[in-house]
C-alpha cells in the first residue's frame, strides 16, 4: 500500500585495524625514463618516483625519448605516455 513500507537494520561485525604508518620501497633504486608531454603530470610523477629513491630522466616528446633510449645505457624502466602527439 502507498505510504507504507518496511524498515531494515543491518549490523555487520567489523574489527578495526591499525593502518601502517610508513610505506617503504624494498626493491633497488631504478634509473627511469619518464616520457610525458604535460609538464604538471611529469612534475608529479618525477616527485613521487624520486621520493622513493629512483633517479628520473624526463622527456617531453617521443623524439626526445628515442634519443635518450639510444644514448642512455643504464635505463631500467621507461614510463611512457600512451597519447604523445608526436609519435
Amino acid at each position: 500500500t502507498e505510504g507504507e513500507g518496511s524498515c531494515f537494520t543491518v549490523q555487520i561485525p567489523l574489527s578495526l585495524c591499525i593502518a601502517p604508518t610508513e610505506q617503504s620501497y624494498v626493491g633497488r633504486e631504478l634509473y627511469i625514463l619518464l616520457v610525458e608531454d604535460v609538464p604538471l603530470n611529469a612534475e608529479i610523477a618525477t616527485s613521487l618516483l624520486e621520493q622513493r629513491g629512483h633517479e628520473v630522466l624526463c622527456a617531453a616528446t617521443g623524439e626526445d625519448a628515442l634519443s635518450f633510449v639510444d644514448t642512455e645505457d643504464d635505463l631500467d624502466l621507461v614510463l611512457l605516455d600512451m597519447q604523445l602527439p608526436d609519435i
